[in-house]
């Protein structure tokens, strides 16, 4: 005994769906595991509305995938665009950074090079100083030795021991001026 097929489609006659044999006695009923299920009464039309509405739903489904992805389509071009102005914006960064980096290293040898003036010009006033306490000494020893000539010049006047000591004394400070010149040579070429 075969059964009839319960998903499949009855012909219909007209636009609306009417069975064929409308008004013709009812179909035979059909069997299925755990008993048998009544066909459709006669005469009665087949139930489209789900099948409507899930075409309904599709459609708006088609329509908002459809909306849904000119959507994304216009915002993944905004995007490209703003990647676009910031890669732009990035190299500009870049090239700002690395002239930056260049004029820190300028800054960096320019502040070198001033310590070292600012230390040379130390170290140079710290040579005038020294030179000047050594012409100082020198311009003495020659004061002294002029006052000590004039002393030679008139030694009747005072007592020999006197004179010798202070011309003893003279040639100490000189040579004592000497070897700091001779010193400062030394030290500084």
């Amino acid at each position: 005994m075969t059964h009839p097929d319960p998903f499949a489609r009855p012909e219909t006659d007209d636009a609306f769906g009417t069975p064929d044999g409308a008004g013709s006695p009812a179909a035979p009923a059909v069997s299925v595991p755990g008993g048998t299920v009544p066909s459709a009464p006669p005469g009665s039309r087949p139930r489209r509305w789900p099948v409507v509405v899930l075409g309904l739903a599709v459609a708006a489904l088609a329509g908002l995938l459809a909306s849904v992805v000119i959507a994304w389509g216009a915002q993944n071009a905004q995007l490209r665009d703003r990647v676009e102005e910031l890669t732009v914006e990035g190299d500009a960064l870049r090239s700002r950074v690395s002239e930056l980096e260049t004029v820190e290293a300028q800054l960096a040898a320019l502040k070198e090079r001033y310590s070292s003036s600012v230390n040379l010009n130390a170290s140079a006033e710290e040579l005038v100083a020294e030179l000047e306490d050594i012409a100082d000494a020198y311009a003495t020893c020659v004061g002294h030795q002029q006052d000590h000539f004039a002393v030679l010049h008139e030694s009747q006047r005072y007592v020999p021991s006197s004179v010798a000591e202070s011309e003893r004394s003279i040639i100490e400070f000189c040579d004592s001026v000497d070897e700091a010149y001779d010193e400062f040579l030394a030290k500084h070429g």
